[in-house]
């Protein structure tokens, strides 16, 4: 016969085996890709495939990484998203140009801050001229007009909501209503500013020149990174109520990636590393 203590520890030890390994490998290092169609899909529309990637943290580049981009690549994607904490230091630097090159040149790609490359004072020259070389635009307040297929795609840039100097005002000066228009940004409580900001500009122009934001894609909760039967222990500055995925009760839209890397602890649980791919219909 067996005693109680052995029956409940043929089933605890495994299972605590089974929780260790999931937290610090499959949950970081299996990335799942969730795929979402956006936009009208109508004749004449044209597709643009989106990649979001988000919260890499690179220290170095690995066999993880080495797979990430070609996962990406084999994605071919039109525009290539990175929403902040790509690196944490200024060394750091080498590594991403490192990343940056094993994917696809001819990718047009675009980045924003994040709160860990803001409080370390990486330069920003620096940055902005790595992104450049591997044709991804650094956007700190700035918008930027990409064309595939002869229709425009505004991309709006923010600077991060805690450690940098936000200015969605800024960012947009320059724009009218435009069609098809997107904002970036690392904090996804920063798509309620977002939001106030638009009511307020629009209420000074004319109807035709009003300001039109179509989705707000953020990242930096890294999806609660540890979650405990729907509990999560920690959550940073910056998220509110934006944990993970789509959020759709107003316009903006929002989607907030778990990202990819982990923060402060190495593990992940119940927020399994993502890719979030976008077919939006412009």
């Amino acid at each position: 016969m067996i005693s109680r203590r052995k029956f409940l520890s043929s089933f605890i030890v495994p299972g605590f085996g089974f929780l260790f390994s999931d937290s610090l490998y499959f949950e970081k290092f299996f990335v799942e890709t969730n795929e979402f169609n956006i936009g009208i899909d109508k004749n004449g529309n044209s597709k643009v495939k989106i990649v979001q990637v988000s919260d890499l943290h690179l220290r170095r580049v690995t066999r993880h990484h080495n797979k990430l981009a070609e996962q990406i690549n084999s994605m071919s994607p039109d525009l290539l998203l990175f929403t902040g904490d790509i690196i944490e230091k200024e060394e750091d630097m080498d590594q991403l140009n490192n990343f940056l090159k094993l994917i696809n040149h001819k990718i047009e790609k675009a980045a924003v801050m994040g709160n860990w490359e803001r409080r370390n004072k990486i330069d920003l020259k620096r940055l902005g001229s790595t992104y450049r070389k591997n044709n991804c635009e650094l956007l700190i307040n700035q918008s930027k007009t990409f064309m595939f297929n002869g229709k425009k795609l505004v991309v709006t840039g923010i600077d991060d909501m805690i450690e940098g100097k936000p200015d969605f005002s800024a960012a947009v000066r320059k724009l009218n209503r435009e069609e098809n228009h997107i904002v970036l940004c690392h904090c996804p409580k920063y798509r309620d500013n977002i939001e106030k900001e638009t009511k307020r500009i629009n209420k000074k122009r004319p109807e035709d020149k009003r300001l039109k934001i179509d989705y707000v894609f953020a990242g930096h909760s890294h999806g609660g990174q540890v979650n405990i039967f729907g509990f999560t222990a920690f959550l940073p500055p910056g998220v509110g109520n934006y944990i993970r995925g789509w959020y759709k009760n107003s316009p903006p839209y929002l989607y907030v990636s778990k990202g990819i890397g982990t923060s402060v602890l190495p593990v992940r649980f119940g927020a399994r590393a993502e890719i979030a791919v976008f077919n939006y219909y412009i």
